[in-house]
């Protein structure tokens, strides 16, 4: 599989999926069947970028379930960001 090589912010990023900008409504569904609302900021096959609110702080893995398609993935954590943000893989 060929290698996306790209520059992000002034660095050189290497995927293997090609990854797309979107501003999708999600919902993070954990364990105990708790949903916290979030925005789905970029999607790939690999993985997606995820918004979530400063309060919340996402467990290592979780299902992640699309409000506007009837699809629900279960994801782990790949990365935790400052801003309340998560990349996730599926």
């Amino acid at each position: 599989m060929a290698m996306d090589e790209r520059q992000v912010q002034g660095k050189q990023e290497k995927r293997y999926a090609t990854r797309r900008e979107t501003m999708r409504l999600a919902k993070v569904i954990l364990e105990d069947g708790e949903r916290l609302p979030c925005v789905i900021r970029d999607l790939s096959l690999s993985g997606a970028k995820l918004s979530v609110a400063r309060r919340h702080s996402l467990p290592k893995q979780f299902v992640l379930s699309m409000t506007d398609r009837d699809l629900t993935v279960p994801v782990r954590m790949a990365l935790a960001c400052p801003r309340s943000v998560a990349h996730v893989r599926s």
